[in-house]
């Protein structure tokens, strides 16, 4: 139990000061003082219980606050009095403040009585007043009459009448609490506690004052003391609030404890005039007494009897009206049942008997449980329906008139309750038989009844919308009349078996015929009903599933198939695949996959349009169909690349003749659009048996295409292991060449560009290089292409550039302002909507000049494209110079060098290696150089490696040139000291 809350913690304190209080010596003033402190607590107490508890009426908490301020103060007045003068006066100042204390106190109780009771609940106040007259009766016999005397003036007689008359009112309060129908809780127990308390002690203090044994100090003000703090643990008790709280049952039976106290006061007036009787020594006022008394007493219990009878009267008629509530609501005879034995038990009042509900010779309920002494057996006739039955009673004693007309009625109850029951059950069953015939008869689904023979005994009216059959048509034919024979025979197996398993579904497909001689698919479960005796045979549901099955086909049959032109699919070309391979273990044979993409299909998609692309890939499709046995697979497996398996060879030669055959078929023309196009496609093989999974079998063939591709299409080409360790180390590489991009570790080398005639350099060309960590120096062949594709190749770019204009930038201001830069641009940055953008950073960062800066492209980037020409003249907007790399060996005309913003020709490698030796070389070089001059281009010569390449081109007035015989690519520091010198060759 914690002692954290308030109530509890003041209790606690208040008893351990209690304690304290009684081992003082009682002779000195701080015994005095001490007593005092109790009424302060309280007070305090009090307040500080209104604040915490807030109850919804605090004026009557606010009141006993003030009671106990007015006692503290008579207290204190009295001993203030007592201290100065010595004695007292009669009646003194703290006389009218104690009786102001008892006032104010009772107008606090009252307004709880009333708070607790608004309505006028005059039983209470009637037992309140008898209490209160014996009460009185006693005081006046014992305290106020021997202490009237005659030499006292009419105020002291008032005030020392006021004290008593003030306790029997207080009396009187406390009785009405007590005996009204306020709430039972904690606080209210110490508050009626706490009264008795006071009171006592006020009765104590009287009767010890009379007779002169009461001292101050005495024992007797320990009552007054335990009523102080029960007061203040009330008034800091949760439960405070519910003494100014209405009732919310103010109704109070006459209890034997009730009617005990109210006896006790009634014969207080004879038994004070027999104490009277005996002081007078009057014999014959005793006997009379003695016998007013008796007849008090017969009365009152008579009176009890009448007030028990009544009760089990209310308690019978409750009993029967709660029993009529429940048999109305009652949704079963077994609720029924229990209702009926439970308020029989409770209308025949007999705690050790037992009531038991009879019908047809069975116990249906049974309540309580008869003791040996219940030997009185009283049986209650109820008829149901024509059904007998009875409630029977086993009693001590026999039943009352009252309890058997309570029981005939509760047994009237029971019987219609029953037959009501009985009604709505029969209702009930008529409806779900109705609501059962309606659903069935109105069912799109098909229900059979069968025989054991198969006969059809009942089907529904759906059998027309479903199988074409009118009503009852189909009565008397068997059911194996409605499908072929083979299946007639299963069905017949299958029925053998719904028949030895009682009431258990069992789900089957039924493809029956219809009166048109239609087949139509049925899901159908048999239940065999045969035990049940309202079915007597075996129940058929089918519901028609017949489009549903087509969709689900056709849904399989297009998951597996490609749409456009009817072959196989990826996922079913895989699953066949993965099952030649588990044939091919068993057989020890082996498949081939041919993996066939077409060749510039995009070409046909852009000329002729996508109509015209489908339409060649069905023509495409229908040849290599036809180039392949019934039981090889071909598929599509997206876009123009289909496949083809061939099973059962045991040899490569199987599947190239395959091969063959399929691009002799595609290389016939086909007319298409109204054109005629020949297809032209790259095949790779892969051969495969039980140890490889389709999906490398698949990779292997794809592989061995894009061999074929490189190899120069319209091919075949083998798989090969070396194949998949190239892709391997490709992807290696590509992994590598996208941390590399991260971790900075490229570098840019540069090769000297020289004025042939003099050997003095004019400028550099800027190339990247791979520090591999692992690898060394990567050449540029081996992931320039893999950048461009992957897409590095534009931040890869974008760092090149702007290294070779800071570099520039510092030769220029080294003294070397003439020297030039050039770098290359691949196609993706020339395409590239922000070039121009990182070019004006890269010049600007640098603080380079443009005409110092040469673009180099290739001429395979040269198409006749208005976005290829935009983008060179917003370079050439810049102050740039764009160069033509390589030139010779691409697709440039002389319409793209006219129409192209370009200052300067490359001549390709391949010109200048044969260069001097031979003269058709000589004069294809003259002609460019030629071309050249006539168009205002520079032009320089690459790859220059002998010194009879360079004396060639001297002669043929080559104007620049670089190669390995100049310089290899090297690092800047290498440039610098070829700039001191100012002269390579």
């Amino acid at each position: 139990m914690s002692i954290a809350r308030p109530d509890r913690a003041f209790f606690l304190i208040a008893a351990a000061c209690v304690l304290a209080y009684v081992s003082l010596p009682r002779d000195t003033a701080y015994y005095d003082r001490w007593y005092q402190l109790f009424p302060v607590a309280a007070v305090g107490a009090t307040l500080v219980g209104v604040w915490l508890n807030g109850p919804r009426s605090k004026t009557p908490w606010y009141l006993v606050a003030v009671s106990g301020l007015c006692a503290v103060t008579a207290d204190a007045l009295y001993a203030i009095e007592l201290e100065q003068i010595g004695s007292v006066p009669f009646p003194s100042t703290a006389d009218y403040f104690a009786l102001g204390s008892y006032v104010v106190l009772a107008v606090a109780l009252l307004l709880m009585i009333r708070r607790q009771s608004p309505g006028r609940d005059w039983p209470s106040l009637i037992d309140a007043a008898i209490v209160t007259v014996g009460v009185a009766i006693v005081g006046w016999t014992f305290v106020v009459q021997p202490s009237l005397t005659t030499d006292t003036s009419s105020l002291e007689t008032a005030v020392a009448l006021a004290f008593p008359v003030l306790d029997v009112l207080l009396v009187s309060l406390a009785a009405r609490m007590v005996l009204g129908p306020g709430l039972r809780t904690p606080a209210f127990a110490m508050v009626t506690v706490a009264l008795l308390f006071q009171l006592a002690g006020d009765a104590l203090y009287g009767f010890g004052s009379l007779h002169g044994w009461y001292q101050v100090g005495d024992s007797v003000d320990l009552f007054f003391v335990v009523a102080a703090v029960l007061w203040g643990t009330a008034a800091l008790h949760p439960s405070m609030v519910e003494l100014t709280e209405p009732n919310p049952d103010p109704e109070q039976r006459l209890s034997g404890k009730r009617l005990a106290v109210l006896s006790a006061a009634t014969l207080t007036p004879p038994a004070m005039l027999a104490v009277a009787a005996v002081h007078a020594g009057s014999s014959e006022l005793l006997v009379i007494v003695g016998a007013g008394a008796a007849l008090s007493a017969l009365v009152i219990v008579r009176l009890a009897g009448l007030v028990a009878r009544h009760e089990r009267s209310e308690r019978r008629e409750q009993a029967l009206g709660t029993a009529a509530a429940a048999l109305v609501t009652a949704w079963t005879r077994d609720d029924i049942f229990r209702v009926a034995v439970e308020a029989g038990q409770e209308i025949a009042g007999d705690d050790e008997g037992g009531v038991e509900l009879v019908l047809d010779s069975d116990i249906v309920a049974v309540a309580g449980r008869p003791s040996a002494n219940a030997t009185v057996l009283t049986e209650m006739p109820i008829t149901v329906m024509g059904a007998d039955g009875a409630l029977v009673f086993r009693t001590r004693d026999m039943l009352s008139r009252a309890a058997r007309e309570g029981v005939e009625t509760l047994a009237a109850q029971v019987a219609l309750a029953l037959e009501s029951a009985s009604y709505a059950e029969e209702v009930h069953e008529r409806q779900s038989a109705e609501r059962f015939r309606s659903l069935v008869q109105n069912s799109s689904d098909v229900i059979l009844l069968l025989a054991p023979d198969l006969t059809i005994r009942y089907h529904t009216p759906s059998v027309e919308a479903v199988l074409g059959y009118s009503e009852e048509e189909l009565v008397g034919r068997r059911l194996t009349d409605l499908v072929e024979h083979e299946e007639g025979e299963r069905l017949g197996g299958f029925f053998s078996e719904v028949r030895a398993i009682a009431g258990t579904p069992m789900p089957r497909d039924l493809l029956l015929r219809r009166n048109d001689g239609t087949v139509v698919q049925l899901e159908s479960v048999f239940n065999n009903l045969e035990a049940e005796a309202n079915v007597g045979g075996v129940v058929v549901t089918a519901r028609d599933v017949t489009e549903r099955r087509a969709l689900q086909d056709q849904l399989a049959y297009q998951a597996f198939h490609d749409s456009l032109t009817g072959l196989a699919n990826r996922a079913l070309f895989s699953e066949r695949i993965a099952h030649a391979l588990e044939r091919g273990v068993r057989r020890k044979n082996l498949i081939a996959v041919l993996f066939i993409d077409l060749d510039d299909f995009k070409t046909v998609n852009d000329s002729l349009g996508h109509a015209a692309g489908d339409e060649l890939l069905v023509a495409v499709a229908d040849r290599i169909r036809d180039s392949i046995r019934p039981e090889d697979t071909c598929a599509r497996l997206g876009g123009d690349e289909f496949a083809v398996m061939v099973e059962s060879i045991t040899d490569p030669e199987g599947a190239v003749v395959v091969a063959r055959r399929v691009l002799s078929s595609m290389a016939e023309p086909l007319a298409i659009a109204g054109s005629e196009v020949a297809a032209q496609g790259s095949i790779g093989i892969a051969l495969g048996s039980g140890d490889q999974t389709a999906s490398e079998i698949m990779r292997s063939a794809d592989l061995a295409m894009y061999r074929a591709k490189s190899e120069g299409k319209g091919r075949y080409a083998l798989y090969e292991p070396s194949m998949h360790e190239r892709v391997l180390a490709r992807l290696e590489l590509k992994a590598d060449l996208q941390r590399a991009v991260v971790a900075d570790e490229f570098a840019v080398h540069y090769q000297p560009i020289v004025t042939l005639q003099s050997g003095s350099i004019v400028g550099v060309e800027a190339l990247v290089r791979w520090n591999h960590p692992q690898r060394g120096l990567v050449p540029p062949a081996d992931f320039l292409g893999l950048a461009e594709e992957t897409g590095l190749i534009l931040p890869l770019g974008r760092h090149v550039l702007r290294e070779a204009c800071r570099q520039a930038a510092s030769w220029r201001s080294g003294g070397h302002s003439r020297l030039g830069i050039s770098v290359n641009l691949s196609a993706k940055q020339l395409a590239s909507r922000t070039l121009a953008a990182e070019v004006t950073e890269a010049l600007d960062g640098a603080s380079l000049d443009a005409s110092a800066l040469t673009l180099e492209i290739t001429e395979s980037t040269l198409l006749d494209s208005p976005v290829v020409v935009n983008r060179l003249d917003e370079l050439r907007g810049l102050g740039v110079r764009i160069a033509i790399d390589d030139f010779g060996t691409g697709y440039s005309s002389l319409n793209y060098l006219r129409r192209f913003p370009v200052d300067t020709l490359k001549i390709a490698r391949a010109f200048v290696e044969e260069i001097g030796s031979s003269g058709e070389q000589n004069r294809l070089v003259a002609a460019i150089l030629r071309l050249g001059s006539t168009m205002g281009f520079d032009t320089v010569a690459e790859g220059i490696e002998l010194e009879t390449q360079r004396d060639a081109l001297r002669a043929l007035k080559c104007t620049y040139g670089q190669g390995f015989l100049y310089s290899r690519p090297v690092p800047a520091g290498e440039i610098d000291s070829m700039l001191v010198s100012a002269q390579v060759a």
